[in-house]
């Protein structure tokens, strides 16, 4: 939810922790297109918060790819696997 993704950047930053997110749908996912002011509003937002994650958690290769082509994601910052153990043990390897 890129609300909460907006927050989740800003404390990231300000605790000095790292930013690792779970992406289920994005903008041009859920609406087809950026045809409208907002959507592409939504869109900028949400690619501003992909860059900043040290870690994008995904379900499969369709989102991988899909975070690669229309965000510019490299996808070795891309996880798959949006289960609680994958996000724990990634945690676990950023804070040492």
């Amino acid at each position: 939810d890129w609300i909460s993704s907006i927050a989740s950047a800003y404390a990231s930053s300000y605790v000095g922790c790292p930013l690792l997110m779970s992406v289920y749908t994005t903008e041009i996912t859920r609406s087809g297109s950026l045809k409208s002011i907002l959507s592409l509003g939504i869109f900028d937002l949400e690619r501003h918060c992909f860059q900043r994650a040290e870690r994008l958690f995904v379900k499969d290769t369709r989102m991988r790819e899909h975070l690669a082509k229309e965000y510019g994601i490299d996808r070795g910052r891309v996880v798959l696997g949006n289960d609680p153990d994958t996000i724990l043990e990634t945690y676990r390897r950023f804070l040492g």
